[in-house]
């Protein structure tokens, strides 16, 4: 169930990337919820790649491939869309990555000192 759960966000996540900017603007992807978007979705993410990991390291790495993800969708959007790389997306995919990697390396703390 976890890996089709995985799948299943990868793939909304990137036909959601990939659609052309007329649609973003009718769902409301683009605007003043933009940034917010790419932390929350890059949170998720992170968190999917890293929660069932068993070492820091491989977290670690899981978090690397959400960051290559990130920057990997921004240059096939630059490349079919021919418009400007958005590198303020990709520091925001990093900080959602980021904010999900802090939340799963200190689960185990919070998850001892609930016991």
């Amino acid at each position: 169930m976890y890996r089709f759960v995985l799948i299943l966000w990868l793939v909304f996540l990137v036909t959601l990337s990939m659609l052309p900017l007329g649609i973003k603007n009718q769902i409301g992807t683009t605007g003043h919820l933009h940034n917010i978007g790419h932390v929350l979705a890059f949170t998720i993410t992170g968190m999917l790649l890293t929660w069932k990991a068993e070492s820091s390291f491989l977290r670690l790495m899981l978090a690397c491939v959400a960051l290559l993800i990130g920057f990997g969708l921004e240059l096939l959007e630059h490349a079919v869309y021919k418009d400007l790389f958005e590198w303020s997306d990709v520091l925001l995919d990093a900080i959602g990555t980021l904010i999900a990697l802090a939340i799963v390396l200190f689960r185990p703390a919070a998850t001892a000192r609930a016991r």
